[in-house]
This record gives C-alpha cells, sequence and structure tokens, in this order.
C-alpha cells in the first residue's frame, strides 16, 4: 500500500492531472501520427472496432462489436484501450494512456483534450466527415444529489463495495455511462452514442479511469482474500473469444492472443500498469476500511433489472409518497444505440435511497412508488415503461465489522 510512487515510462498510465509538458506533447504528437495513419493501427481503423461501421453480427444482422450490458464488458475494454496504447506507442508514445480520474470534485473537463489549437485530443473526424463535439451538462460538475462527497465517488464507492464480480460488473458500468451521456451532449457525434463515441479522444482518457477502477477492485479483492483474477459467475461467456480482437487481421498480437475475458483479468498479461492504485488518497487497505464503515449504517436500494433499450438515454426517478408527494431520487445513464448487441443483465443495479426515504418520512411497511422518466440524449421523452420500476431492499447496518 505505498501511497504514491515516481513510475514512469511506456506503458505507465498516469493521472492527467499529472501529465509535464513534454508528455503532454508526446502524447499529442503519436496521436497525430495515428490520425494520419489510414492502415489498420491508424485512427479510422481503431475507432471503428467500437461501434460505427458495425464489423460484427448478432442474428444476421450487422451490430457493433463493442460489450455493453454483459460481464465482459471490463475485459473487451480493457483490450481496447491496449489497442490504442499499443498504436499511440508504436508512434512514438512514451508513456501510458493517462486517466481522467472524475470520481474527484472538477468544474472542466482535462486540458489535454480542452486546448482548441493544434490539439489531436480536442475532436475526432469520423468516417462519415463528421466531427465530434463534446457539450458538457451543469449536472456534470455539480452534484445532481447534492451531497457531501460527489455524485461519481458515491456510484463508484457503492460498486467497490461489491465482493461478487457480476454485482461489481453492473454497479461499475452503469456509473461510467453518465459520463459518456453528460459531456456528448444530444449530437450523435460524441460521448454520449454507442456509434460514434471512440471518435472522441476524450473516450481515451475516460476509457483508461475506467480500466483503472476495474484495477481497484481486484487490488481489493485480493486484499480480501476473494477471487480478483477469475469470477464465479457468467463462467461460459468469460470463456467465449471477443472480436475484433480474436479476427486473424487484427494487427495487435497481445490483444489477439488474450482476446478472451478470462485472459485478461491479470492485465499484467497486457504489460501496462498504473501510476498507482489510490482512489482518493487512500491505500487498499484503508479504502477497504471506509468500505466496511459504510455498512454499519442501515441503508435503502432501489434495485433496477436494466436491459438495452436501443438508444442512449438519461433515466431519473422519483419517490412518491401515498400522498403522491413526490421528491427526486436519482439518476443513471444507459448507453446503446440501433447498433448494440441485445443486452439484459440478470443482476440488479443497486441505488442508494435511503436519505430521501428519511425526507419522505417513509418506513419499510409504509404505502410508496417510484415514478421513472426516461429521456434519450438527443432530448426525447421516451416510454417510462421501457424500464421496470425498481424494487426496494432493505439492508440492516453491520456493527461487528470493528469488534472483531
Amino acid at each position: 500500500d505505498i501511497h504514491t510512487t515516481a513510475v514512469a515510462g511506456v506503458g505507465v498510465r498516469k493521472d492527467v492531472t499529472r501529465l509535464t509538458v513534454s508528455e503532454t506533447e508526446n502524447l499529442r504528437e503519436a496521436l497525430r501520427r495515428i490520425k494520419a495513419d489510414n492502415g489498420s493501427d491508424g485512427f479510422q481503423s481503431i475507432a471503428s472496432f467500437h461501434g460505427s461501421p458495425p464489423g460484427c453480427e448478432h442474428e444476421n444482422h450487422s451490430v457493433a462489436c463493442c460489450i455493453h450490458g454483459m460481464a465482459n464488458f471490463p475485459q473487451w475494454h480493457r483490450l481496447y484501450v491496449k489497442q490504442w496504447e499499443d498504436a499511440l506507442t508504436a508512434q512514438g508514445a512514451k508513456i501510458g494512456i493517462p486517466y481522467w480520474d472524475w470520481t474527484t470534485a472538477f468544474t472542466e473537463l482535462p486540458a489535454l483534450v480542452t486546448e482548441e489549437v493544434d490539439n489531436p485530443f480536442h475532436h475526432g473526424t469520423i468516417y462519415n466527415g463528421e466531427i465530434t463535439t463534446r457539450a458538457p451538462r451543469d449536472k456534470l460538475f455539480n452534484d445532481p444529489e447534492f451531497g457531501k462527497e460527489s455524485f461519481f465517488y458515491r456510484q463508484v464507492l457503492l460498486a467497490l463495495e461489491q465482493t461478487d464480480y457480476c454485482d461489481f460488473e453492473v454497479q461499475y458500468e452503469i456509473s461510467h455511462n453518465a459520463i459518456h451521456s453528460w459531456t456528448g451532449g444530444q449530437s450523435p457525434y460524441g460521448m454520449s452514442t454507442l456509434e460514434y463515441t471512440a471518435y472522441d479522444p476524450l473516450f481515451l482518457l475516460h476509457h483508461s479511469n475506467v480500466d483503472r477502477q476495474f484495477a481497484i477492485w481486484q487490488a481489493l479483492q485480493k486484499f480480501r482474500g476473494l477471487p480478483y483474477n477469475s469470477a464465479n459467475c457468467a463462467i461460459q461467456l468469460l470463456h467465449q473469444p471477443m472480436r475484433p480482437f480474436s479476427d486473424a487481421d487484427n494487427v495487435n498480437p497481445v490483444t489477439r492472443t488474450n482476446s478472451r475475458a478470462r485472459d485478461v483479468f491479470n492485465y499484467d498479461r497486457l504489460n501496462y500498469q498504473y501510476d498507482d492504485l489510490n482512489f482518493h488518497g487512500l491505500s487498499i487497505s484503508e479504502l477497504n476500511d471506509v468500505l466496511e464503515r459504510r455498512k454499519e449504517k442501515a441503508r435503502i436500494f432501489a434495485e433496477f433489472l436494466l436491459h438495452g433499450i436501443g438508444a442512449s438515454a438519461d433515466v431519473t426517478f422519483d419517490l412518491c409518497d401515498s400522498h403522491d408527494h413526490c421528491e427526486f431520487a436519482g439518476t443513471f445513464a444507459i448507453l446503446g444505440g440501433p447498433l448494440e448487441h441485445p443486452w439484459a443483465f440478470d443482476r440488479l443495479f443497486k441505488y442508494d435511497v435511503t436519505d430521501v426515504f428519511s425526507k419522505l418520512h417513509l418506513r419499510p411497511d409504509s404505502e410508496y412508488h417510484f415514478n421513472i422518466h426516461i429521456v434519450s440524449v438527443n432530448g426525447t421523452e421516451l416510454d417510462s415503461h421501457l424500464i421496470r420500476s425498481p424494487t426496494v431492499q432493505f439492508v440492516p447496518g453491520v456493527k461487528d465489522y470493528y469488534e472483531k
């Protein structure tokens, strides 16, 4: 449990806010060269792995190859960041893809991607000639729940608290979706749609961080004495080769030979590392203590069984008492689109609604109901019945952890 390290070099992923001027320019020059490369390791080719044009098939329909809503989501994207990273290294990058830790409070997007002059990270050009755009929403910078801790910090803590891989995966994936939705805005050509998100270079910083969260959870599991390089769920799925990494024409031998999810739990096989695995300055043992303390208090969770709806959308939900007095209870996002693989979770996505139950003076045996609102990223209101109303779980506090 080391608080800081001086690790740097090829394959080392640093916090984007800690990049030196020379590291920033080195990464930008490497990305410029990738954008100028029209071959298999060039920008258009690798960006298309994720969404459009679709490179995979499902029941005789063309679909995007990216995996969402399934237990191999973390590993597909682990390989995808590696695919980009190796291409950058081949073009002269001297460090790995930096991560943007969006669980810490921030008031603007990282300078690496926002500086406008001669900056290849500012936007991407899509094969159809469109330019990616961003329209960060207010709730990206201001907690929609007005909590003491950041919205994203709370969401990721709940993911890290899970001790079963598939339970973790659901919390982790849905938490990551909001960054896509809240940075991309209403344009389809950007972070908020499955088809075009990977053409925005912000995607790389986002998913380097998402993979780091997976690595932190794995380190926690190792500390807990629980499986961290394997899973006890979705066994068959995790054994299946993932396209397009498994395709014979994948020019990256590392991602091609490690194309099953089970192969890349152990990311040492992919030859990269993070500058550290601290979470908000906490070592793994300190983080575990924080997570255990959170369990001491009784909590109430709204639990959603989610599935694909063929679109990217924001979901907000209100909790209402028997007199129809309603309060905002929470928000999350779904990432999808017409090219998505059909998906449906078999695990529940949990959302802490303890405070709103208290605000409405509701008890477990009170009468209450939820109102759900679903708005597509293009601003269209969708049928609220696309998502089933959540069930509610009352979890008693656990006081005996520190008395052992």
